[in-house]
């Protein structure tokens, strides 16, 4: 499923049904045992938390940034 994000990055998207308990998964709880979306998989890197996610991406491809690059306008988001 190679999906392509506004910022040109390719990433695979995989939904999870919360109204059927997709979350609750034995499959889901291998990538977070707390059963909460997001979960970003980069190989053997595992995140689980969208604040962490965001950064994370922020640092990894700084050419496609998600948060602004003036530090007043992107603490506003944290």
């Amino acid at each position: 499923m190679g999906e392509n994000m506004d910022h040109g990055l390719k990433y695979d998207y995989i939904a999870v049904n919360l109204l059927k308990g997709e979350q609750s998964h034995p499959e889901f709880l291998k990538l977070n045992p707390v059963g909460f979306v997001p979960v970003l998989v980069d190989g053997d890197l595992v995140l689980a938390d969208s604040l962490a996610i965001i950064m994370y991406l922020d640092d990894k491809y700084p050419q496609h940034p998600l948060l602004p690059s003036d530090i007043h306008k992107r603490v506003i988001n944290f």
